[in-house]
């Protein structure tokens, strides 16, 4: 069994409502030594302008061997619960009222268009024919 990696906590992938499919992307790929542990910064790394290249030469990583694996996922329920348990439990913000402190959670994003409006809500329920 390997023991938890303390230096990349994980994020699964989490589409937000509204957005088209995202596109995901694994890479494994070997080390030149193996037994030698990585230094990554104990932050996330920055996306834009990432060059897979460059970080593949920095850490001494190989193209000979290994993996690749790509997917793309949608929103669905499944997203909106590893927002409400991973994501906003770690994001919140601290709000000083009466004296008391208040947690109060990041709510779920959403994007696109509003929803329109339906005028014939209410005739939907009436029987057309009696």
């Amino acid at each position: 069994m390997l023991p938890p990696a303390s230096h990349t906590p994980y994020l699964p992938p989490h589409p937000a409502r509204g957005t088209p499919y995202h596109r995901y992307v694994l890479l494994l790929l070997p080390h030149e030594d193996p037994n030698a542990k990585l230094s990554l910064p104990s932050g996330p790394l920055e996306r834009n302008d990432f060059d897979v290249r460059s970080f593949l030469q920095e850490h001494a990583l190989r193209t000979d061997g290994g993996g690749a694996f790509m997917w793309r996922a949608v929103w669905d329920e499944e997203s909106s619960r590893i927002w409400r348990e991973v994501i906003s439990g770690h994001l919140f913000h601290l709000i000083w009222k009466s004296d008391v402190d208040f947690i109060v959670e990041n709510p779920e994003p959403r994007y696109g268009y509003l929803p329109k409006p339906d005028y014939y809500t209410a005739l939907k329920e009436v029987k057309k024919y009696t």
